[in-house]
């Protein structure tokens, strides 16, 4: 199969300003408050109450994203400003924290707190406490104590909780109603953030029907932009890659082209759509995607020719990503590309170890 050598540069090209032109579209959250909701602080480390942790967390969210409009920070930033200035997520309680991660992530609004487990003549109480911080006024607007009883009614308390923080937070955050009374429009969700670009290299390595016969050189190169997508998932991620691997024919293996000298250049641009958890400052994201793996031959010998060939794709793959600063990671990547061409089936599976940057 024969194609234009520039053919299989266009998929890339085309998916790549698809996607500068989402990520450009205005949203009215641009307008909106800043609001930093930091994850509640286990104070005592008590294993049998950690999932308050998320419970507490999440219900605040759910009740203040249904009550208010405001442009909820991100945690990836978050994350990455709190390790840059060493402040560490067991003392995210503390006003002096809550206050300095605030004013350097640039939010209008904080919300921090914590709780720890009381013994009781009637049993456990869960202490809890949560400040609101105007970070125009560098104070705290109000602050929420609150003691349940540590039983089958925890879900109860949690939702009284939850309903005083949304009262509080009146003073700092406009209401959905009033925000659209001023001529505000609602938030939107934008399609794509925190965008990342990685550059790696690595190796290849053939499997089943080609494998005896070909055999891929070093180094192999990998060249991605990526993003998160929140429109699809808080957790989704895509990916529009390129990876670049030459190979040549094993000596003894190809009685036809024997005396020739045979080496293939393979571009495989590909789009990854991926899944990723988080902790700290570590990611893991497996993703599916499929692209197009364009080859040009060249032939030198008793002959000289140059060839080209076209082979779509489709792929697993994980990538495993350390964040060092803001700006900077470190990630691997793993790859398994199944081609089929003339009926025959071989994967490409890759490693590659780079740097991102994130911006």
């Amino acid at each position: 199969m024969t194609i234009n050598k520039r053919m299989y540069r266009l998929p890339f090209w085309i998916a790549a300003y698809f996607l500068f032109l989402l990520s450009a579209l205005p949203t009215a959250a641009q307008q909106l408050k800043k609001l930093a909701i930091l994850e509640l602080v286990n104070l005592d480390k008590n294993a049998n109450v950690e999932y308050l942790v998320s419970s507490i967390t999440e219900a605040m969210d759910a009740k203040l994203s249904s009550k208010f409009e405001f442009q909820k920070a991100d945690k990836r930033f978050l994350r990455r400003v709190a390790e840059e200035n060493f402040f560490y997520k067991d003392d995210f309680a503390t006003r002096s924290v809550a206050l300095n991660l605030g004013l350097l992530s640039k939010q209008d609004v904080v919300i921090s707190g914590g709780f720890t487990v009381q013994k009781s003549e009637r049993g456990e109480i869960l202490s809890t406490t949560v400040r609101i911080f105007d970070m125009s006024n560098k104070k705290i607007v109000a602050e929420i104590q609150e003691k349940s009883p540590l039983d089958s009614t925890i879900f109860e308390s949690v939702d009284k909780i939850t309903d005083r923080i949304v009262d509080a937070a009146k003073v700092v955050l406009p209401t959905k109603e009033d925000w659209q009374r001023s001529g505000g429009k609602s938030a939107s969700t934008p399609w794509f953030n925190n965008w990342s670009l990685q550059a790696q290299a690595g190796g290849a390595l053939y499997a089943f029907d080609y494998a005896d016969r070909i055999r891929a050189d070093l180094p192999a190169l990998r060249f991605s932009l990526g993003a998160n997508f929140p429109l699809l998932s808080s957790r989704a991620t895509i990916h529009i890659a390129v990876v670049y691997l030459t190979d040549k024919p094993i000596a003894g293996k190809n009685p036809a082209i024997e005396g020739l000298n045979v080496a293939t250049t393979t571009l495989m641009p590909g789009f990854w759509l991926g899944y990723q958890w988080e902790r700290g400052a570590w990611s893991i994201a497996p993703r599916a995607g499929a692209g197009y793996a364009a080859q040009t031959i060249r032939v030198t010998g008793v002959r000289n020719e140059s060839l080209t060939n076209g082979i779509p794709f489709v792929g697993l793959g994980a990538d495993l990503a350390r964040s060092f600063t803001q700006t900077v990671g470190m990630i691997l990547s793993l790859e398994s590309a199944l081609q089929i061409e003339n009926q025959k089936l071989t994967t490409v599976n890759t490693a590659f170890l780079g740097v991102s940057l994130y911006f």
